[in-house]
């Protein structure tokens, strides 16, 4: 879903744009798999919360660093369009399911939100750039987490909420800011405090925005109340693995991350109707 700004000849130690890719869907697949065919089985479901934020993340990389944002967009909807009958079978066990929309949708909003929240930074006076771009921030964020919720797409407001927070808080930008570090160590400071940021922020999200199904979880002979949303905290793992490199570039490939989503989902679902039929 993005082509990144580094060139693919540069070597860096890390995990590549089609790396995080695979993982966001093998963990998404895992979710999935539990949704319909291995209800019992708990864990896939905790670790399937992994995939979120990382296709969240993903999606900040492809706004900014995309050759064509209207092109990108595009696929964006079409595959919201042929994603939704899937998602509806697999959530409601009907065609139309209109109290959930699939998670194609929630990057939707999120992407028109951070390309409204990209407009005060065309403004050449700084302080009114500045300014203008912290009333739309906060309008944005506001403005996403109740459309996402009166909407009702896949993970809602608070969903759309992460993707912000991942605009805001990037690798080495300044609150979404481009900025040219004259020392080495500012930088890493800053790219600090951004992960801290997302640590934080990542973790209130799923906790207390998302929230949702609570387990108890045994460790060491204690028990503790744990929200299931709070084990996406962990796919900052690979995310700060993450070297800016696209790993794999073909079309094919591309194309197969969008398909997998909706084709995969129509598997599973042909599959569990198969099982109930028998």
């Amino acid at each position: 879903m993005q082509n990144s700004q580094m060139s693919s000849s540069e070597k860096r130690f890390g995990i590549s744009s089609s790396t995080l890719h695979i993982i966001a869907m093998a963990f998404m697949f895992c979710d999935h798999l539990c949704m319909t065919l291995l209800g019992n089985v708990m864990w896939l479901h905790y670790i399937g919360r992994i995939a979120y934020p990382i296709f969240a993340f993903m999606l900040v990389e492809g706004f900014r660093h995309t050759g064509n944002l209207k092109k990108y967009f595009l696929r964006m909807v079409i595959f919201a369009l042929i994603s939704e009958v899937p998602f509806d079978l697999m959530c409601g066990g009907t065609w139309f399911f209109p109290t959930q929309q699939n998670v194609m949708f929630t990057f939707i909003i999120s992407m028109l939100l951070m390309l409204l929240m990209e407009q005060p930074k065309k403004i050449k006076n700084a302080a009114g750039r500045y300014i203008l771009f912290a009333v739309t921030a906060l309008s944005a964020l506001l403005i996403g987490f109740i459309v996402g919720t009166v909407t009702m797409v896949d993970y809602f407001g608070g969903g759309i909420v992460m993707v912000l927070c991942f605009y805001f808080f990037q690798g080495d930008r300044i609150l979404s800011f481009e900025v040219k570090y004259k020392k080495k160590w500012i930088r890493l400071l800053v790219v600090w405090i951004n992960r801290i940021a997302q640590a934080y922020l990542v973790w209130q999200i799923c906790n207390e925005m998302i929230g949702g199904l609570c387990e108890n979880i045994t460790i060491f002979g204690k028990t503790y109340e744990v929200v299931v949303e709070s084990f996406g905290i962990l796919a900052l793992i690979p995310i700060w693995l993450y070297n800016g490199q696209k790993g794999i570039t073909s079309k094919p490939f591309k194309y197969c991350c969008y398909a997998f989503y909706p084709a995969h989902i129509l598997l599973l679902v042909a599959l569990q109707f198969l099982i109930y039929m028998n």
